[in-house]
Formats: structure tokens, C-alpha cells, sequence
């Protein structure tokens, strides 16, 4: 919805200027952007939106005419009354209650916000205020507490942290404040608050002032959940940038759906658990002292040793440290309980039936579950094998079905939105192959062609031709294939003679590449062979292998010969399924960045979340020292674990370490919040965002198959493209993405049909071809620049005549891509005076009016011979030149 809010005076105020600013509210996605208007009588206040300002024609509903103010707070103009010289407005009409739409603190809010520079330095806060979060690590809060002449003091960074925090709060204050003035903050269709982003921004300032405003009492939980909360920052980078806005908005809009799914997986997952609950409550009970059998007898203490290994129990490392270096051990209390996954009740019974279907650590559930005899009783080992069905049930059901059911109706909804957000739901099928096939015109760019060697260079010509044959490129292939082959023999405890074997063995390789570099170099010439990436990257490669025989570079060298494998990639052309592959991969790299940054961003925020709540937990079992949340890199490897499944539910059931395993108020976990937390991340990363991106690389495969397969009926193909590559590299050897305009009829008549002219149904004869060419040269128009045509127009323009006239919608948001990629391959192209159609009309008059001048010559050199002939030899050669020059030879109608 577009809602325009008009502030102006009325139309008997003549020429006193008029303020107007436009408010563009995206009610599906929730962004906003205020852009300024044209001036008055630029088809600005006196045409809005197609119509008059007293029309209701093409305005939004909000802004029509019926005698009432718009409730966006601007009044309407009344044309009716020109005895008024102002606009009455009430107090809904103001933002904050106090800026009247033409206020102008108001205006000059509206105008900061519409600064291209507002965004900018946003986004640049937003960035600063991320890099602050994760430097702000769990150690801050310990080492600003030293001395400031101590080695670990952190003083200065401490204080550098809390002055910076304070400043972007204030700063991001600032920003609510100027949008809630411009905007209006709580009343009306367009203001602050109706927007979902917005709504997230200001919950996030709030939220910074707070934890601020209480950063005294740094100890309280309630402080901390406050300031973890200030995770949700990097959020707001979402909503600047709408490809990431498609991926959050595709999970959250998926919502309706995802949660008739969820219920139904919450009612299996309910039953499944109230089963467990029915049937082994209390029975995975043990006592700590693996000593005693019986709940009766687990009471008092007992002793912990190093040889028993089970200094662990022991609540703080210091303890655990002296329990390993004495040999006494340590006394501990006996405790009667289950073990982190139990089925004591039917929130514990989800728990564990949801870890089941996660596929993480169910066999050592599964295999605990049936040693149980029974409530509070010692358990047996199998004494009860038909238990293992349960959980076989709880994978077949609940993992294989329910939650991929879960995944696909997220990805599908994924692939819906997308649909919608580009227009391609609105477009026909010939409109969506005509879309397809200039995403394909685009993704073609001129290629680079060798220019042979002077003719009298004979040798060269034939040093030339081997070097750009197929069969020396197979060969080069097959060197490197064999040489990464050698290396890859290399292993722990090689004996020196098999050592030495490898380094001749190498040595002969880099001598063979070493030839192949001064083949090219002597063939193509230096110029031409370091304007290729893959030569340039050849000869660093063949320098650094002799260099390294001088000076030992390490596993440097070893290193830049496996990257040359990479070359090997280029063979991807000779096989069409790898070529489908390779192809799927680009198309989906676009797409791919813009879930990874989502996904991204979902680790940053968790991460923090973590270093706030989770960091003075003691370390358990699988909260170790390679994977726990006390400083930022190893939070962010943590979370990368568990997000590929990896004993996830073992990190969350350490974090809820409970006495006596931990002293109260100093390292214990909390009983109710990580399995939230745990929980919703997983299913987030590993259900949800980690199989988006395996959706898009399906949904773009299909799409690949479908071009390769003749593209579902179009016109053109990449064969197509690809031909004209090659075709158009023979006047560009260069790629410089220009050729000359009277090249362009060659390119057509070497083009196959139906983008050329080359094998035209039903037309055999090369002129009138030619002529053909020339026509369809005229008829197409393509810009001319200096007497040459572009890579990129001269293909458009031939696709446009292969496929016909067919026109778009200008609502299609992906044209808008399809513009800004145009534009940027085409920007250094000033615009054209000239096409195609003059230099070929001027051609042809240059053609016809020489042909009539060759006609005027023959006739007069026809007619001084006949009239020697005629007058035998009395007549001299001059008389009868000159009785030539006065014949005149009448001009044909097509010359006229």
C-alpha cells in the first residue's frame, strides 16, 4: 500500500509553497522507505498517482475523499473551499500528539529519514554494535576487575565497551525518535509501530536502555537475560535488505502452516511420550555410587578417586583438581535419581522422545531403556529387548515422516513466497521463458580467442596450433590428474628411498609444466598469455616449484600443487552432467549467500545469547574445553556441532547441572531454559534452514535439467549461447564486448536459425541471405556506439526477433533484477545517437549510388568502342572518349 500524505495549504493561498512526503509501506513484508516528491507542476501535488489532488481515481483508499481527515495524520485538500487559507487537523493527526503534518520538525525528520546517508549510517551502527557484542566475551566481565598494570587486565577495553554501548542505545534512540516524528508512532495505518521490522527495532531499543540502565547490578539472572536479549541487533540488518527479508519472511510466513504440522507432531511426539511415561517412569533410576544397587541403601557419602574416575561428580574444578593429585579422593554425597533423558513425566517424556527422533545418541537411550526392570529397581542388562520397537516406532514415525513433513512444508512455502516476490506467479509461460532466457543472456559474456601468429612465422603458426588443440589440453589434464595422483601417495613413516622417488618424480613434472608454460608463452606471445587467469596462475605455479627446490618452502609448495587440480575443473564442459552440476552450483550461489547470511545470523545471535546465560556453567561430560560458550569463536564452533546434529542434546543436558554437581549461584545450569533454547535452535538450523538450502540447489537442478532438455519449449538454448560466444570471439579476440557494425552481418549469416539466419527453412541462396541479413539489421535497430554494437544489446536484440514481441507487466519485481544486472555489465556505455538501421540504410545508398557509377563507366567505355568500331580509323581515341562521356545512362527505379 502506497499512502501518500499530503501537507499543503490551501489552493487559495496561490503560489505558498507545499510540502509533501510519501510514506511507502510494504504491508507484506513490513519495510518502509520515505522518498521526497517532484516539485509542484512536475507531476508532483498536481497529478498524484495518475489524478487530480480531488480525484479518488488511482488514490489509496486511505486518502479518498469522504469529508474526513486521512488517518495517517495529513489533512486533505479542499478544493471545494478556496475561502480558507488553512486546514484544521486534530490531535490524531500529530505525531507524538504534537507535530502537525506540516510542522516542520516534522518535515525535517521526514527529510533526515529520506537521506540516502540515514541508512547507511544505520547499517554502519548495526555493524559497530555487532563487533562490540562479540568482543564483549564472558572474560570482560573478570578482567576488568585486575589491576591495570596487570598482564590480564582489560580494563581500558571494559570501559571502551560501556561508553560505545551507551553511545549506539543513544544513537539507535535517536533513530526510533526521528522515524516516530516523520511516521507518526502509534496511530494510523503508516505509523511507526504498524510495521513488523519496526515493532523488532523498538522492543530492541528498549531493551539496550534497560540493561543499560541497570548495568550496576551486573549479578542478577534477570540482567543477564536482558543483555543477552541485545542479540536480536544484527536483526535488523534483515529488514535493509529484501533477499534476506524473502528468507525470514518465508519461515515466518510458513507459520499457519507449520503450525497445523506442528501440532500433529506435538500430538506424536504427546503420545509417544505419555507411552514412556506409562511404562518406565522412575525405572531408569540409579544411584551415583555405582557401588550400591538399592534406592534404600544410596544415603550419606561416599569417596571419589582418580581410579574409579569419578573425580568428575565433584562441583568445581579446584576440587576435581585436588581429587586427581591425592589419593584419598573426596567425599561426595549418594544421590537417587535418573540420568539426564528420563520418562518421569510427560515434559521429560518430549524431551526425550524428541532427541530420539533427532537422530542424536538415541542407540545409548535406547540401550538404557531396556536394561529397566522397574520403578526404583536395579537394572538388568537386556532384560527387556521388545523396548528397542518403541524406539524404532519413535524414528519410522516421528523422524522419517512428521518431521520431514515439517521441513517440506517450510521449504515449500520457501519456494511460494520467493515466486511471489518475484512476479513469477503473475507471468504467463511464454513471459516466464522470456524472463529465463534473459537471466540466460545475461550469464553469457564474450570469451577471449588466441590471435594467430604473423604468417611468415611458420614454426610459430605450428607451435600455434598445438598449443590451442584439444588434444594437448587432454594431455596437460592428464598430467595433472597423474601428478596429484603422486602426491597423494605421500604418508606418515615413508622410507628415504620412496621419498626420493617422489621428489624426482616431481621434479619431471615441474619440467614437463615448466615446457608447457614456454610453449604458450613462445606461441601466443607474452601479451596474450598472461591475459588468461588460468596461465598467469600456471606460471606462479611452475616458479614457485623451482623456487622451491632452491629454498625449502614447506607445505607451501605442496599446497600450490593441489591447487592446480583446480584446473581440472575445465574439463566439466566435455561431460554434459557435469556440466548440469557445475551450472546448478552458479545458479544457486545467489541464493545460497542469502540463506547462509540468514543462518549466519542465527549463529551470531544464539552465540551471544549463550556467552550471557551459559558461560559460568562447569563443564561436564560434552561441556568441555573444545566446545563450550566462554568466548565468542569457540561459542560459534559449538553451535556449528550441534547444528549438524552432533551430541547437541548432550551440551543442553550439561547446562542443566543441578546440585550437588554444582554450587548453587556460582556454576549451575538452569533446569527450564536450555531446552528451549537447544531445542528451538536445532530445529531451526538442522530442520529448517540447513534444508532450504538443499531445497534451492534441488529447485535450481530441476530448473538446469529443464534448459538442457531443449528448456521446456523455448526458443533458444544454451547451445544457442554458447554459439554465439564463439561466433562473435572471431571479430572480438580480445572480448572487449564490441565489434564493428558491418561485422554484424557476418555474425548472422554464420548464426544458426533460428538466432541467426544459417540454416533458414526454405532459404538456400548466400545472397539473398545476405540481403536478408541486412534487412533484419534495419528492422532490429541495435545501438550503435562510434560504428560498433555491444555484446550484450546485439544478443537482446536477436533474441527479441527469435522469440517474438513479448511484453512484461512493469509490476514484475524480478525485472527490476534484471535491470540493475543489465546495468551493471552495460555502465560505462554512453547512450546512442545512432543503430544499426542508419549505418545499414547508408550502406545501402553508398552500395547503389557506386553500382550506378560502375554502370556509367561501363556504358561509357561500351559506347566510346562502338563508336571507334563504327568510324573506323579516321575517328581518333580522343573524339570518340569524349562522344562516350555525353551518353547518358538512365537510372534504374530502385536507384531513383
Amino acid at each position: 500500500t502506497t499512502v501518500s500524505v499530503i501537507a499543503a495549504r490551501s489552493p487559495a493561498a496561490g503560489k505558498r509553497a507545499e510540502e509533501k512526503y510519501i510514506v511507502d509501506s510494504d504491508r507484506k513484508d513490513g519495510g518502509e522507505a520515505l522518498k521526497s516528491p517532484p516539485p509542484r507542476n512536475q507531476g508532483g501535488a498536481g497529478a498524484d498517482a495518475g489524478a487530480g489532488i480531488g480525484s479518488n481515481e488511482g488514490k489509496p483508499q486511505a486518502w479518498q475523499d469522504d469529508g474526513k481527515m486521512s488517518p495517517q495524520g495529513a489533512p486533505k485538500e479542499d478544493q471545494q473551499s478556496d475561502k480558507s487559507d488553512k486546514q484544521s487537523y486534530t490531535v490524531w493527526d500529530a505525531s507524538l500528539f504534537l507535530f502537525s503534518p506540516e510542522n516542520p520538525v516534522r518535515l525535517a525528520a521526514a527529510r533526515i529519514k529520506t537521506h540516502k546517508l540515514f541508512e547507511t549510517v544505520i547499517l554502519s551502527l548495526i555493524a559497530f554494535s555487532s563487533v562490540m557484542l562479540a568482543v564483549d566475551e564472558p572474560r570482560i566481565s573478570t578482567c576488568k576487575e585486575l589491576p591495570s598494570d596487570h598482564e590480564d587486565s582489560c580494563v581500558t577495553l571494559a570501559d571502551f565497551l560501556f561508553i560505545a554501548d551507551w553511545v549506539v542505545t543513544i544513537l539507535f534512540g535517536l533513530e526510533m525518535i526521528i522515524k516516530m516524528v516523520a511516521m507518526g508512532a502509534f496511530f494510523g495505518k503508516a505509523s511507526y509501530i504498524s510495521i513488523s521490522w519496526n515493532k523488532l527495532d523498538f522492543v530492541i531499543v528498549i531493551i539496550s536502555f534497560l540493561s543499560l540502565g541497570l548495568g550496576g547490578d551486573s549479578g542478577l539472572k534477570a540482567l543477564r537475560s536482558l543483555r543477552a536479549l541485545r542479540a536480536l541487533r544484527p536483526l535488523r540488518v534483515v529488514s535493509r535488505y529484501p533477499q534476506l527479508k524473502l528468507v525470514v519472511n518465508s519461515i515466518f510466513g510458513s507459520l499457519p502452516k507449520v503450525r497445523n504440522v506442528g501440532l500433529v507432531n506435538l500430538l506424536f511426539f504427546l503420545i509417544f511420550g505419555i507411552v514412556g511415561v506409562q511404562n518406565w517412569m522412575g525405572a531408569l533410576n540409579s544411584c551415583n555410587d555405582t557401588t550400591i544397587e538399592f534406592k534404600e541403601d544410596c544415603v550419606g557419602t561416599f569417596l571419589v578417586k582418580p581410579e574409579d574416575d569419578n573425580c568428575h561428580f565433584l562441583p568445581t574444578p579446584e576440587q576435581i583438581e585436588a581429587c586427581q593429585l591425592n589419593g584419598t579422593g573426596s567425599e561426595f554425597p549418594r544421590v537417587w535419581g535418573p540420568p539426564p533423558f528420563h520418562f518421569d513425566h510427560v515434559g521429560a517424556g518430549l524431551l526425550t522422545v524428541f532427541e530420539v527422533a533427532s537422530g542424536e545418541m538415541w542407540p545409548d537411550i535406547m540401550y538404557v531403556t531396556v536394561d529397566a526392570v522397574g520403578r526404583d529397581v536395579p537394572q538388568q542388562r537386556d532384560y527387556n529387548p521388545a523396548a528397542a520397537l518403541y524406539f524404532i516406532c519413535i524414528n519410522v514415525v516421528c523422524a522419517f515422516f512428521m518431521l520431514e513433513i515439517f521441513t517440506g512444508v517450510v521449504i515449500d512455502n520457501f519456494n511460494k513466497m520467493k515466486e511471489e516476490s518475484q512476479g513469477s506467479a503473475l507471468l504467463t509461460d511464454e513471459q516466464q521463458m522470456w524472463v529465463e532466457t534473459m537471466k540466460m543472456m545475461l550469464g553469457t559474456a564474450p570469451q577471449r580467442r588466441m590471435r594467430k601468429p604473423p604468417a611468415k612465422q611458420r614454426f610459430r603458426n605450428k607451435m600455434f596450433k598445438v598449443a590451442s588443440s584439444k588434444e594437448f589440453e587432454l594431455f596437460i589434464m592428464s598430467l595433472i590428474l597423474v601428478n596429484s595422483i603422486v602426491l597423494a601417495t605421500r604418508h606418515a613413516d615413508q622410507s628415504q628411498p620412496f621419498a626420493d622417488a617422489l621428489a624426482g618424480i616431481n621434479l619431471v613434472f615441474s619440467i614437463l609444466f615448466a615446457m608447457e608454460a614456454a610453449l604458450k608463452i613462445f606461441a601466443f606471445g607474452p601479451r596474450q598469455y598472461s591475459s588468461v587467469g588460468w596461465n598467469r596462475f600456471d606460471f606462479i605455479l611452475v616458479v614457485g616449484s623451482f623456487v622451491g627446490i632452491v629454498v625449502d618452502l614447506g607445505q607451501l609448495a605442496t599446497l600450490l600443487r593441489i591447487v592446480r587440480v583446480a584446473r581440472v575443473f575445465r574439463l566439466v564442459r566435455t561431460s554434459k552432467g557435469l556440466l548440469t552440476l557445475f551450472k546448478t552450483l552458479l545458479f544457486s550461489f545467489p541464493s545460497l549467500v542469502n540463506v547462509g547470511t540468514v543462518l549466519l545470523l542465527v549463529y551470531f545471535i544464539y552465540a551471544v545469547v549463550a556467552m550471557n546465560l551459559f558461560s559460568d556453567i562447569r563443564r561436564g561430560e560434552f561441556l568441555t574445553e573444545d566446545s563450550n560458550f566462554e568466548s565468542f569463536f569457540v561459542t560459534m564452533i559449538t553451535l556449528f556441532r550441534m547444528s549438524t546434529g552432533e551430541s547437541y542434546n548432550g551440551i543442553m543436558h550439561d547446562c542443566m547441572v543441578s546440585p550437588p554437581y554444582c554450587v548453587e549461584g556460582e556454576n549451575c545450569g538452569i533446569s527450564w531454559f536450555p531446552p528451549i533454547y537447544f531445542v528451538s535452535f536445532f530445529v531451526l538450523t538442522a530442520f529448517i534452514l540447513l534444508n532450504l538450502l538443499v531445497a534451492i540447489i534441488l529447485d535450481n537442478f530441476n530448473d538446469t535439467v529443464a534448459m538442457d532438455e531443449g528448456r521446456e519449449g523455448f526458443t533458444l538454448t544454451d547451445r544457442d549461447m554458447e554459439m554465439f560466444q564463439v561466433i562473435w570471439s572471431k571479430y572480438d579476440p580480445g572480448a572487449t564486448r564490441f565489434i564493428p557494425v558491418a561485422n554484424m552481418v557476418n555474425v548472422l549469416l554464420e548464426l544458426d536459425f533460428p538466432l541467426g539466419l544459417r540454416n533458414t527453412p526454405g532459404v538456400r541462396h548466400s545472397l539473398t541471405l545476405r540481403k536478408r541479413a541486412r534487412a533484419l539489421l534495419i528492422e532490429m535497430e541495435i545501438p550503435e556506439h562510434d560504428g560498433r554494437v555491444h555484446f550484450h544489446e546485439a544478443l537482446t536484440a536477436l533474441a527479441r526477433h527469435a522469440c517474438g514481441q513479448i511484453d512484461l507487466p512493469d509490476t514484475v519485481p524480478i525485472l527490476n533484477d534484471l535491470e540493475k544486472q543489465q546495468s551493471r555489465i552495460m555502465r560505462r556505455l554512453t547512450e546512442s545517437q545512432h543503430s544499426t538501421a542508419s549505418h545499414m540504410a547508408a550502406e545501402m545508398v553508398q552500395d547503389t549510388y557506386r553500382g550506378h557509377r560502375a554502370r556509367v563507366e561501363d556504358h561509357r567505355k561500351a559506347s566510346a568502342r562502338r563508336l571507334r568500331e563504327a568510324a573506323g580509323p579516321s575517328v581518333s581515341p580522343i573524339a570518340a572518349a569524349r562522344a562516350g562521356n555525353s551518353v547518358v545512362v538512365p537510372m534504374s527505379s530502385g536507384e531513383h
